[in-house]
């Protein structure tokens, strides 16, 4: 089987993770830009609902979107308004369950680019991976971009250092 690098952005970042873990001879690196891997990582609303997360598609039938937590004000994010209340209960009951038996299997070397200032995640996923995959794990601080990094203004930081990592971990 042939190995790739997987690159991904918040909840992407769980998926390539759950790869990582499951396949990892198919993964020969990871770079996780503000990776979202707990349920209770979660700013604002979601915290406060991940408890109430199995009753409120009985209550209310969506919550507000997270699109463009961006610090450039030239830029934004295609996103949905509102998110259906079912979708994130049944997202964050299978995908983040799963997460946790699947990180210490997880090998491959690891890019973390993380924003000092996530208006959409809290300090404690890049916590769990730390604590969690015993791979290699190099860490970016992204100084001026908050959640949205890859459309910020750390974007060229973050693909710069993106063609470094493959070339290291080839």
């Amino acid at each position: 089987m042939r190995q790739g690098f997987v690159f991904a952005q918040s909840f992407g970042a769980t998926l390539a993770l759950q790869l990582a873990g499951e396949r990892p001879e198919a993964v020969a690196g990871l770079a996780l830009v503000n990776p979202w891997v707990r349920a209770d990582g979660v700013a604002s609303w979601q915290k406060h609902l991940a408890p109430f997360q199995r009753f409120l598609p009985y209550l209310i039938k969506s919550l507000p979107g997270v699109a463009s937590d961006i610090a450039d004000p030239a830029s934004s994010e295609l996103g949905y308004e509102r998110i259906p209340v079912v979708l994130v209960a049944d997202t964050l009951n299978s995908a983040f369950g799963d997460l946790k038996g699947v990180l210490p299997k997880v090998s491959a070397p690891i890019q973390l680019s993380l924003s000092n200032t996530d208006h959409v995640l809290g300090a404690n996923n890049a916590e769990l991976i730390r604590s969690q995959v015993h791979s290699p794990i190099e860490e970016v601080t992204l100084h001026r971009s908050y959640h949205v990094a890859t459309l910020d203004h750390d974007a060229q930081l973050i693909f710069d250092n993106s063609v470094r990592f493959i070339q290291a971990n080839s």
